[in-house]
């Protein structure tokens, strides 16, 4: 629940820095500012009714626990609608520019991960089942240094 509250207030906080016109464009969205805290994942599918989007989110659902383990954060991208971040709302422009940040065109289902330096670690169009994606996250050297020092 912190989390998600510390999330929500970045995220207003944004708005009001977007709004005054200070550092970002009107319809950017600044993934740096999960930088060093978060990994995220990007879901980019075109509608909500989409196959390969269905299957992946029921996939992704029964493994909330490993996700907040992982420090992992799920942006909803659906070209034809509004995204999601969490419970956050992102408007249409907003998921227009990350379409255009990441090159994703808009009938296709892509899904990308963003490490916690911001540099993209994996790109797929097919399924990312989530033990891949645990795999992938757990191999990386930060999350290796995060697990041994939740061991300890």
């Amino acid at each position: 629940m912190l989390k998600q509250l510390i999330i929500l207030l970045s995220l207003i906080l944004l708005s009001s820095a977007t709004l005054f016109g200070q550092q970002q464009e009107a319809d950017s969205v600044d993934l740096s500012q999960y930088r060093w805290e978060k990994r995220i994942l990007l879901i980019f599918a075109p509608d909500s009714t989409n196959a390969m989007y269905q299957n992946q989110l029921q996939d992704y659902s029964k493994y909330r626990a490993g996700f907040e383990e992982r420090d992992l954060i799920t942006f909803h991208l659906l070209r034809k609608k509004s995204g999601k971040l969490l419970e956050q709302t992102l408007s249409s422009e907003n998921v227009q520019e990350l379409y255009r940040q990441f090159g994703v065109t808009k009938n296709e289902f892509t899904v990308i991960l963003i490490g916690k330096d911001g540099s993209e670690k994996l790109r797929t169009t097919d399924l990312l089942p989530v033990r891949k994606l645990f795999s992938v996250i757990d191999a990386m050297p930060m999350r290796q240094r995060e697990m041994r020092n939740r061991s300890h």
